[in-house]
Order: C-alpha cells, then sequence, then structure tokens
C-alpha cells in the first residue's frame, strides 16, 4: 500500500483491500490524501464475491472453488467456507475497523449507486461530493460532472448489476436461512436492517 499512496497524485484515487490498521490511516493524513471506506449491506456484498468471482474468475482459487456448482451451493459455500475458505462473516467483519478510524470517511454502495442502482439521486449527488472533495475536486468542476454522471458503471471490472437488495431476489430459502444463522448478526452490526 505504501508504494500505492507514494505514487498518487492530487485528484488521483485508488481502490483495495486493506485491512484497518491505524497506520494506513497516519500515512494517509500525513500525506494529505484523503481516505475512504465503502461498505455495503453484507448481504449484497456476499452475492457480489460470487458474481466476482464468477464474472472475473478472480480470485482464481475461489473461482476454482465454484466452478461446479450452482448459485445456491456457491453462496453456501461462501458463508461456511468448508475449511477452504475464511467464512463470509469472518472475511467481511475484518474490515469493522475502517467504520470507526479517524480520518477516514464512511460512505455506502447504496448511496453512491443512486438511483440506477435502486438508490436515491440526492443521497448519490451528495456522496459523490464529499468522495470528490476528499480527492481534491470541488463539484463545480468539470471533472466531477463527468465522474458523477459515470458512478454507475456497468463496464468496471467489479461491477456486476449494481443493484440495492439484489439479494431479495437472488437468496434462496436455503441461502437466506443459512445466512441468518452464519452471519445473521452482520446486517444490524453494520449498521442495515435485517
Amino acid at each position: 500500500m505504501e508504494t500505492q499512496i507514494a505514487a498518487l497524485r492530487v485528484g488521483e484515487i485508488t481502490h483495495n483491500h486493506f485491512l484497518p490498521e491505524t497506520r494506513w490511516a497516519e500515512i494517509l493524513a500525513g500525506r494529505q490524501i484523503g481516505a475512504a471506506f465503502v461498505t455495503r449491506d453484507p448481504r449484497d456484498a456476499l452475492l457480489s464475491m460470487l458474481n466476482y468471482a464468477r464474472a472475473q474468475n478472480l480470485p482464481a482459487h475461489v473461482s476454482d472453488m465454484l466452478v461446479d456448482l450452482s448459485d445456491e451451493d456457491a453462496l453456501l459455500f461462501l458463508l461456511d467456507g468448508a475449511g477452504r475458505l475464511i467464512p463470509f462473516a469472518d472475511y467481511y467483519d475484518a474490515y469493522y475497523g475502517w467504520l470507526s478510524m479517524p480520518g477516514v470517511e464512511v460512505f455506502r454502495f447504496e448511496d453512491i449507486v443512486g438511483p440506477r442502482g435502486g438508490g436515491d439521486n440526492q443521497r448519490q449527488l451528495d456522496a459523490c461530493v464529499a468522495l470528490a472533495k476528499l480527492a481534491g475536486i470541488e463539484a463545480n468542476d468539470a471533472r466531477f460532472e463527468i465522474a458523477w454522471r459515470n458512478v454507475f458503471n456497468p463496464s468496471a471490472g467489479t461491477f456486476f448489476r449494481g443493484q440495492v437488495g439484489e439479494w431479495r431476489k437472488r437468496f434462496t430459502s436455503r441461502v437466506l436461512r443459512e445466512f441468518d444463522r452464519k452471519a445473521g448478526w452482520l446486517p444490524e452490526r453494520w449498521g442495515y436492517s435485517t
């Protein structure tokens, strides 16, 4: 991460899945680089994990384990880990420290995705203004308008459907039951309704 931070210039953004460590926030603050953490409803995050592994074949070791499984069985496998992966609840909750990390702004995917993803236009605008400010870009900057209009980007590598609450359509009763049993505490802990 230090190499990536050192290479950043004003107005640039990078994204990664770094576990919360105070030293990352301190390095960013020392370089006067804004830090943002984007969270998502854990149920949609589980579904996104499956979709990403299938669409991008990444990470390869996870993708290989899912190739012969139905969506239902793959979601159940990700939830449990079957002794081969970290169970989803442990993986997801490992990032919880970012929510209270000094100097880190927390955003919700559900606010950023906007109306095309089932969110709200004003909440998207507010989130994008705050994100742009972290990158040193003002809302009246032409770059902001371009970025805001392209936030919902189906061609992005990590993008699948980008829909808020997609889990309600895709979780079978079995997946929902197992999610509640193995990770049902996550939505409330992370500020999402159950």
